[in-house]
């Protein structure tokens, strides 16, 4: 029983990590609404979108993600 313990999955940490912000973010978001702080809410919500969408799309690309700045600046 003197073993290491191995490490997670490669990704496990960071869908761990968003699985815990989805179940954070309706609580998250409901104090912000309480306190008619809706600027914060909104960049609640949308930083939550941001790391979602990232995530699938490391997952869809293999790990490649094009920062969002350029691609931003390509649609404006």
């Amino acid at each position: 029983m003197g073993g290491a313990t191995p490490a997670p999955p490669e990704g496990f940490v960071e869908a761990d990590r968003l699985q815990r912000a989805a179940e954070q973010l309706p609580e998250t978001v409901a104090i912000q609404l309480a306190g008619f702080a809706l600027d914060a809410a909104l960049d609640e919500i949308w930083a939550f979108v941001t790391n979602a969408s990232r995530y699938i799309a490391r997952k869809r690309l293999g790990g490649f993600v094009e920062p969002a700045a350029p691609l931003i600046a390509k649609q404006l």
